[in-house]
């Protein structure tokens, strides 16, 4: 009786580990799926002469498939922006102090459509400077979009923008 007992329980987990298998190896359509999608950023301009400039930034998701594309977030954050100097050092981090909710969200992007995320920075740094509220100095900067998406298989963008010299308002 024992064995008949233990080759039932042998079975169930024989069937039990093949589903989960089968779980784990099967590529899901919204994979598949989020290979059609494609990341960009922009900016209004590619360089900033005045001091008082603000760059507009908009990170763009594309779906470029012919099938609606499930996008999952692990968090309620759906994107960031990172600006490094021409050294490549985080100097402002939009998420920086923002707190996001844990809870799993999930958007779906229609087919041969796109959503947006607007930022405007200031020129700014936020990470790592003394004094936040002087604008950053002249130089070549990195803006990388992020879309925090679990599925996308390469989530970011990056551009250049140049600011400066720096030309004040009254002569």
């Amino acid at each position: 009786m024992d064995t008949l007992v233990h080759k039932v329980k042998m079975s169930k987990i024989l069937i039990i580990s093949i589903f989960v298998s089968f779980l784990f190896l099967t590529p899901l359509s919204s994979a598949n799926k989020a290979d059609s999608l494609n990341v960009t950023i922009k900016t209004d301009q590619p360089q900033y002469r005045w001091l008082f400039d603000k760059v507009k930034i908009t990170l763009t998701l594309t779906n470029n498939g012919t099938e609606n594309t499930a996008i999952m977030f692990p968090t309620s954050q759906q994107f960031d922006f990172i600006i490094t100097n021409k050294n490549f050092k985080v100097i402002f981090q939009w998420s920086s102090n923002k707190v996001f909710s844990p809870m799993m969200t999930n958007i779906t992007i229609p087919a041969h459509s796109f959503m947006s995320w607007n930022f405007i920075w200031n020129k700014r740094a936020n990470i790592d400077f003394p004094f936040h509220f002087l604008p950053v100095s002249s130089g070549l900067y990195h803006i990388t979009g992020v879309v925090m998406a679990k599925n996308i298989s390469m989530p970011y963008a990056t551009t250049n923008i140049s600011i400066g010299p720096v030309m004040h308002i009254f002569p």
